[in-house]
């Protein structure tokens, strides 16, 4: 009886995968659809993280919104004053979010999802090459703006950083 326990324990251990684990903060809160205050980014948000990743490890670093879901942002996610876009290598930013449901002016005041369908959770683990306090802001700079809540999925460690 000990030896097939003995047995069974070393075949579950020589089985069982490793995985990561995952570490969520929540970066924004949602912002309801609002005007813009025109072509010139304005920041309306920001959070700084302090992220410690494995240096030889594989880590995963991803942008959701509540509950791992889809996540809105009209009009520009930036991390450490870079874009994060859609398009490789893009300087540009137009949002992050699936399409367009109506005119989001008809919905002032009304959650993002009023007006836009939300994209999945987005994949940003290229932009997190060291540890380091990393910067996340949110701008606007069309006629409306808005976000869903946004979150930080990552296997590295989180720390929040005192906001000022």
């Amino acid at each position: 009886m000990k030896l097939s326990f003995l047995l069974l324990a070393l075949a579950l251990a020589a089985s069982a995968q490793v995985v990561a684990a995952q570490n969520t903060v929540k970066l924004f809160d949602a912002t309801p659809i609002s005007f813009g205050s025109g072509p010139e980014a304005q920041v309306y948000a920001a959070k700084q993280v302090f992220l410690t990743c494995e240096l030889r490890g594989k880590n995963t670093t991803m942008l959701t919104g509540p509950g791992g879901g889809p996540l809105v942002v009209r009009d520009g996610i930036f991390i450490n004053g870079e874009p994060v876009t859609l398009a490789k290598n893009s300087r540009t930013t137009t949002g992050l979010f699936s399409s367009v449901i109506t005119d989001p002016i008809v919905f002032l005041g009304s959650p993002v999802e009023s007006a836009y369908v939300g994209m999945d959770p987005f994949n940003v683990t290229a932009d997190f090459k060291k540890n380091g306090v990393y910067t996340f802001e949110l701008a606007e700079w069309s006629s409306t703006y808005g976000n869903s809540e946004i979150y930080l999925t990552t296997t590295c460690g989180i720390s929040t950083m005192p906001q000022q």
